[in-house]
């Protein structure tokens, strides 16, 4: 999974990529000081909301919050969320691609 992390903390733009807990402690990052475990723990229950009242989505359910300083991308998969920062002028088609394979192999328990 550090892996895919990497791979994810690579993409121009991306500040950082981590797994989380659904309680918010930090699983894998891509980076050496990882700070996305408090935003993922306060974000979780909007997702399973989401889910609940959007069913025909299925899952992983990604969601991108959009802002002047850059991007803030989540998806719950399993007992667990990935959720990543980027800058402003990241690529934001290609972090969504490099993620749905990152969630697609975490679904299928490929490391």
């Amino acid at each position: 999974m550090k892996k895919h992390l990497s791979a994810l903390g690579s993409i121009q733009g991306v500040r950082e990529a981590s797994l989380v807990t659904m309680t918010g402690s930090t699983a894998v990052s891509s980076g050496d000081s990882p700070t996305l475990g408090d935003v993922a723990a306060g974000v979780t229950a909007l997702l399973n909301q989401l889910q609940g009242v959007l069913p025909d989505l299925g899952d992983p359910l990604t969601v991108t919050l959009e802002g002047d300083h850059g991007a803030l991308m989540l998806s719950k998969v399993g007992g667990k969320v990935l959720v990543l920062t980027t800058a402003p002028d990241a690529n934001l088609g290609a972090v969504r691609l490099e993620m749905r394979d990152v969630l697609q192999d975490m679904a299928t328990g490929e490391e």
